[in-house]
């Protein structure tokens, strides 16, 4: 029989050590058909990608598929603001329960055809395909705008906000990623000025 195998070196207490994922021949294929019949088999497929906290896709998602969202139009980091302060004033629950309330309303204002990644602790990528450039910078506006309007209900006073950084037709990938985390950084720098940034 044949086997689909994912694997990747990871770092354990000093040692390198390899994690690995295997899967039937025909339920990888599941994967990569679509077929709507095959849904279950291929949703619980992908669940190694996701990220345990906010559901998110993983870095790792992007490392195993990158070749695949290289054509991507458009590409954003966002990053959350004062997370910090969030966890160090109420603690890591309800920093964490921040991170997924945010995770949450930033998904459901992309299309399922956009991908949403967990890249570091507070940061994620946005990589959207086949979106026009104005579109896509009031796209960032919007979310933006949807994060701050989003209260965590046990923690009402909590103010949350993001910072993002967005790049249009910037290819490689890598790059976009690069230049996208520097312009969200300029905004972050606004936002600690009281400046209204925009997501450019």
């Amino acid at each position: 029989q044949m086997y689909f195998v994912l694997s990747k070196h990871i770092n354990v207490n000093g040692r390198t050590c390899t994690l690995e994922i295997a899967s039937h021949e025909d339920e990888a294929e599941c994967t990569r058909c679509g077929g709507d019949n095959d849904a279950p088999t291929r949703s619980s497929f992908m669940n190694f990608y996701r990220d345990t906290l906010t559901g998110t896709y993983t870095r790792l998602y992007l490392e195993s598929f990158q070749s695949n969202l290289e054509s991507a139009d458009a590409v954003a980091i966002v990053d959350v603001d004062l997370f910090k302060q969030i966890n160090d004033t109420y603690g890591h629950p309800v920093g964490d329960e921040a991170l997924k309330t945010i995770a949450n309303t930033i998904r459901s204002g992309i299309r399922g055809s956009d991908t949403l990644i967990r890249y570091g602790g507070d940061e994620f990528l946005l990589i959207f395909s086949k979106i026009g450039e104005e579109v896509f910078y009031e796209r960032l506006k919007q979310l933006r705008r949807a994060v701050q309007e989003t209260k965590l209900p046990d923690y009402p006073e909590v103010k949350l906000d993001v910072s993002l950084g967005g790049v249009y037709r910037v290819h490689p990938l890598s790059e976009a990623i690069r230049q996208a985390d520097l312009r969200m950084y300029e905004n972050k720098a606004k936002h600690a000025n009281g400046n209204h940034a925009a997501c450019r």
